[in-house]
């Protein structure tokens, strides 16, 4: 917390101490924080700091928080894939059975010269899916 000083006296800005400059001011012009007294110069320069550290944080939590739905995007497109997978799988599975074949055949119509061709047609569009 920022508190303004009262006093007399004179005391040193301990921000203008670590810098090599002069330090002493009168008591009146500084401010408390941290327990160090800091003229208006260095207390604003410090803020400023703290701004920008603070906005560089957010940045970089918001680079974070990006990544973490992109990988949150790509678990459920990896869990979709992996379901149109299953459905494929049965659904070659199903094609590959010669008890399912022979009713679609039957089904078919009887000018067609090809006797499997749409089996294997299917197989061939769901193994390329695959």
């Amino acid at each position: 917390m920022i508190t303004k000083r009262n006093g007399n006296g004179q005391t040193e800005c301990y921000g203008c101490k670590q810098k090599g400059k002069f330090a002493l001011k009168w008591d009146n012009w500084l401010y408390d924080y941290n327990d160090n007294p800091y003229c208006l110069d260095c207390l604003m320069e410090m803020l400023e700091k703290m701004y920008q550290e603070n906005k560089e944080l957010q940045l970089e939590l918001s680079g974070y928080r990006q990544a973490i739905l992109n990988d949150r995007q790509m678990l459920g497109i990896k869990e979709q894939n992996k379901k149109y997978k299953e459905v494929i799988d049965k659904a070659i599975s199903l094609l590959e059975d010669d008890n399912i074949c022979a009713d679609i055949r039957r089904f078919k119509p009887k000018e067609n010269e090809n006797k499997y061709g749409v089996e294997r047609e299917l197989l061939d569009i769901l193994k390329e899916v695959e």
